[in-house]
């Protein structure tokens, strides 16, 4: 539930692509929450939380790289 701004991912992105960046085949993709407020309803969540189909695309891309 980590938005992609400020979040974890992006912290640990950065240090990847600071010490690693020779060693990389592919860009560092980040997926995250949208940068909004985790809702409280379940039923707005998938509007802001990654879903399987986010998480499969973005796999995709990496493997198409």
């Amino acid at each position: 539930e980590a938005c992609l701004t400020g979040g974890i991912g992006a912290e640990v992105s950065a240090l990847i692509a600071e010490h690693c960046l020779d060693a990389l085949e592919a860009p560092v993709m980040r997926l995250g929450a949208a940068d909004v407020p985790i809702p409280s309803s379940l039923a707005l969540e998938k509007y802001v939380l990654p879903q399987v189909e986010d998480i499969v695309k973005a796999v995709q891309q990496l493997r198409e790289y």
